[in-house]
């Protein structure tokens, strides 16, 4: 889809989507901890942060360039919701994660590491087919195994007013 002089942009933007979900994974905790008494800890974790993007990058760019930014990116935003999540564990008891996690950590890997062996198709046909057969898979995989309760309401609800109006 794009041109070779742009092909190491790819793990730019890899590693700003790794970041991003990280974010998404661990978001609750900035908010779980700025309406606390530990409301100042923040600030810490924030200067350490900043600490740690400008070390991150000062050992990433000049190897890696913009790909080196983007992994310093991702690298800071593990470590610093790590240690929000830790400080949020250890005060609280409270930590998101459960076996459900991994499982359908496990259903997304196994469906990506599939997928790579459907051939290649012309590109709008490869996009179309090779999404919607991911999303069949991945929805139906974890639908089946009763992974996500609330993905299973929500898709019984649908299909109950789907084949009520039949």
């Amino acid at each position: 889809m794009i041109p070779p002089e742009y092909a190491a942009g790819k793990y730019v933007i890899f590693f700003v989507s790794l970041g991003g979900l990280i974010d998404m994974a661990t978001g609750m905790n900035g908010m779980i901890l700025a309406t606390s008494k530990y409301y100042k800890y923040d600030t810490y974790f924030f200067l350490g942060l900043i600490f740690l993007t400008v070390a991150a990058n000062y050992v990433f760019i000049p190897k890696w360039g913009i790909t080196g930014a983007a992994a310093a990116s991702a690298l800071t935003t593990l470590l610093f919701n790590l240690y929000r999540y830790l400080f949020i564990w250890k005060k609280f008891g409270l930590q998101p994660f459960d076996l459900k996690n991994f499982y359908i950590l496990a259903v997304g890997l196994s469906i990506l590491f599939l997928v790579q062996y459907l051939p290649v198709m012309p590109l709008l046909a490869d996009i179309v087919i090779r999404s919607g057969l991911i999303t069949l898979a991945y929805t139906g995989l974890l639908y089946m195994l009763h992974i996500v309760p609330e993905m299973n309401e929500t898709i019984d609800g649908v299909l109950g007013k789907v084949l009520k109006r039949q």
